[in-house]
């Protein structure tokens, strides 16, 4: 499907970001917001299916996509938590202005931090996999030891592409992307990627990316569930044996009241692996 840009905001520090609206528009509004490294135009599938039945939005988070981060700013200080949920509360904002009625809120990875985070009366969040630590978990050195690798290996991402199709044949045979059909694949490849004269290069940068990844590794998150008062749903995947994400989810339902569930045969791309099923979780919690 075709995912137009609807319009931009600006933020107070200077960042643009970029704003999509699909869908009914006499349909109740639902906002959506994508991973680290990802953009809107990595979920066509689960937003044409969304769409049917929401006046759905969505939005590229600063530094993604078609959005920006402000100038000036180091990129550790600007994307901080407190920064991304800013955002995503200016967004659900816009969209209250705009429709007349907070939305549903549904987010993957740290767009459901940053949702966490917003301070909106949001009617409903559906969260896949937020990466929520635990003061248990940070404590422990394989975890620690695994998030300054994942910073290391995301700072030597190759930037310049030759064309979209070059960055999927490098994924494709990556076992992280094994449950990924190729049209989905391929999508995300072509959303990751900005065609400059020399080539086609990385819109999200790896200092942004890994900026974000340490910005979570932190448990104030965590704390902040109890004050956290709107439904939350928190997805989990299943095929990853002994990751940590799958095990906070029910922790995190727990710390807000919420509930936890599991989508079947995924990894944490699970909107990416079975979006039909995503999208069903997010229609139960309308």
């Amino acid at each position: 499907m075709d995912i137009d840009v609807h319009g931009s905001l600006d933020t107070p520090d200077g960042a643009r970001l970029t704003l999509y609206r699909l869908g009914r528009r006499d349909a109740p509004p639902l906002l959506w917001g994508h991973a680290n490294g990802f953009a809107t135009a990595s979920y066509p599938a689960l937003l044409a299916d969304l769409a049917q039945d929401h006046d759905l939005w969505a939005w590229d988070a600063r530094g993604h996509g078609q959005s920006t981060l402000p100038e000036g700013v180091p990129v550790a200080e600007a994307v901080t938590l407190d920064r991304l949920g800013a955002d995503a509360h200016l967004v659900a904002q816009a969209v209250r202005q705009a429709t007349g009625a907070w939305p549903q809120g549904a987010a993957h990875s740290f767009s459901a931090l940053a949702m966490l985070l917003a301070g909106v009366a949001w009617p409903s969040l559906t969260l896949f996999e937020p990466p929520i630590m635990t003061p248990a978990l940070l404590e422990r050195p394989a975890i620690r030891e695994g998030m300054r690798q994942r910073v290391a290996a995301t700072l030597f991402r190759r930037r310049l592409w030759d064309s979209p199709a070059q960055l999927f044949a490098r994924l494709r045979p990556h076992p992280a992307y094994a449950l990924i059909d190729d049209a989905a694949l391929q999508a995300h490849a072509t959303a990751q990627l900005r065609p400059e004269e020399t080539g086609w290069r990385l819109r999200c940068a790896p200092e942004t990316e890994a900026a974000i990844y340490q910005a979570v590794g932190n448990f104030l998150t965590f704390e902040s569930l109890a004050r956290v008062t709107v439904p939350c749903c928190f997805v989990a995947s299943d095929t990853e044996a002994g990751d940590w994400l799958r095990g906070v989810q029910p922790l995190a339902a727990a710390a807000c009241h919420g509930r936890a569930v599991v989508l079947a045969r995924t990894t944490h791309f699970l909107p990416l692996e079975n979006p039909a099923g995503a999208a069903a979780l997010v229609r139960q919690a309308s």
